[in-house]
């Protein structure tokens, strides 16, 4: 399981900086025969960030909401 969080500056969803709009991501897979989060974490990690990123871009969220351009680029503490 991937969660993401971050916060969006976007004129276009009419918010700013001292009130933002909180956009929070789950990625949770459910498929039994799954090789497991230990050998795909950095798949979920990647499809998370990439639907993170696009919203972000879509919503012309200010400095893509914080998100880094990579995945591989996110804070390791990130739940």
């Amino acid at each position: 399981m991937v969660y993401l969080e971050y916060d969006c500056v976007s004129s276009r969803v009419g918010s700013t900086r001292d009130i933002p709009l909180r956009i929070r991501l789950l990625f949770h897979e459910q498929w039994e025969a799954s090789k497991g989060e230990t050998i795909l974490r950095p798949d979920y990690l990647t499809i998370t960030h990439s639907a993170a990123l696009a919203v972000a871009k879509e919503l012309q969220c200010a400095d893509d909401g914080g998100l880094p351009p990579r995945a591989e680029e996110l804070p390791a503490s990130s739940p």
